[in-house]
């Protein structure tokens, strides 16, 4: 029988939070995206504003990067 590799424990944080800041990325350059090009955001019966998006994409793009700079 073969045996499994594992990775050693102290890369699997790293690995996480590097899974975890591409994700972050690209959700961060999608909301800009939605911002910049204007494209209208209705959530049930609520128009979600373009700003909310500019802060939503800036909030997330700083956590993206503190978790790239972790990994």
């Amino acid at each position: 029988m073969e045996e499994k590799k594992q990775l050693p424990q102290a890369e699997v944080p790293r690995l996480f939070s590097t899974v975890a800041a591409i994700f972050l990325g690209v959700i961060a350059i999608a909301l800009a995206l939605r911002a910049y090009y204007g494209v209208e955001l209705t959530v049930g019966a609520y128009h979600v504003p373009v700003m909310m998006s500019w802060v939503a994409a800036g909030v997330i793009g700083i956590v993206s990067v503190f978790a790239f700079r972790e990994a």
